[in-house]
């Protein structure tokens, strides 16, 4: 039990951050760490295809 708290508390925690977007650098609130793409890129056609 002892070992799992502190794998837990050990684990960084989502932080939410002004990020910019790496399709069109606009600054944006990014969820996340791994979140790097702004709602408007993610909307496109072009991000969808991949």
């Amino acid at each position: 039990m002892q070992a799992e708290l502190e794998e837990m508390e050990a684990k960084p925690v989502a932080q939410r951050k002004t990020r910019k977007c790496l399709m069109c650098n606009a600054k944006f609130d990014s969820a996340w760490a791994g979140e790097r793409i702004c709602k408007k890129c993610k909307s496109t056609e072009a991000w969808r295809r991949g």
